[in-house]
This record gives structure tokens, C-alpha cells and sequence, in this order.
């Protein structure tokens, strides 16, 4: 991610930068998730076929889950220790 993506990327409750790869637990489903995509680019957008960007999580339970930044910053995740 460069210097200026990073700067609007998505952020933990703490204020850390999400990345691929990591476990996280999504409060409004109730459900642990791995951050499976970051979709911050016109580019990724469109191939993933989203409006907004955002992240996509993968959850055990259901699949994918796809949150926009806009709602990741009114409400931030917390990365659970694991």
C-alpha cells in the first residue's frame, strides 16, 4: 500500500492500518473474520463489483462480507488477540 492509500486506509479501534491476512471480530454479525481483500482502488473495486471502498472479510459462518470504509470509520473494529 503506498503513502497516500495508507492514509485513508481502514483502521482498528486503536488507530492501526488493517491488513490481508488479519483475524478480527465483527461485533454487529458476532462473528470472527479474516480481512481477505482490501478493496481501496477504483481498480479492485470494479472487480470485485463494489460501489465504495472497503474491505472484504471471510467468515466461517457465512462467507464473505463486505464492509465500505465509511462504515468502518463510524464504527471501528477491534483486532482480537489471538
Amino acid at each position: 500500500m503506498d503513502a497516500s492509500s495508507e492514509l485513508n486506509a481502514p483502521r482498528y479501534v486503536d488507530g492501526s492500518v488493517m491488513a490481508k491476512g488479519d483475524h478480527v471480530f465483527i461485533a454487529s454479525e458476532q462473528v470472527h473474520a479474516v480481512v481477505h481483500e482490501l478493496i481501496q482502488s477504483p481498480e479492485t473495486q470494479a472487480e470485485w463489483d463494489v460501489l465504495a471502498p472497503g474491505v472484504m472479510f471471510q467468515a466461517e459462518e457465512f462467507g464473505l462480507l463486505f464492509m465500505s470504509n465509511e462504515i468502518l470509520w463510524e464504527s471501528p473494529l477491534a483486532q482480537p488477540s489471538i
